[in-house]
C-alpha cells in the first residue's frame, strides 16, 4: 500500500478545507480530491514530510 501524501499550506497561504475550515499550517495527510489536486497545481498546498509518531503512536 502507497503511503499518502502529507500537504501543508504554502508559505504565506492560508487554505480552507473543503467543509471551510483552515487547513493546518502544520499540514495533514492528503484526502487526495480534485479539490487538493487543484489547490496543489495552483501552488497553494505543497507536499511537506509527516511528522514523527511519537512513542505510544501507530
Amino acid at each position: 500500500m502507497a503511503k499518502k501524501a502529507y500537504l501543508a499550506p504554502a508559505e504565506g497561504r492560508k487554505v480552507p478545507q473543503e467543509d471551510g475550515t483552515p487547513w493546518p499550517t502544520e499540514g495533514m495527510e492528503d484526502p487526495e480530491t480534485h479539490y487538493t489536486r487543484r489547490r496543489m497545481a495552483d501552488g497553494d498546498l505543497i507536499a511537506v514530510s509527516a511528522p514523527k509518531k511519537t512513542e505510544g503512536e501507530k
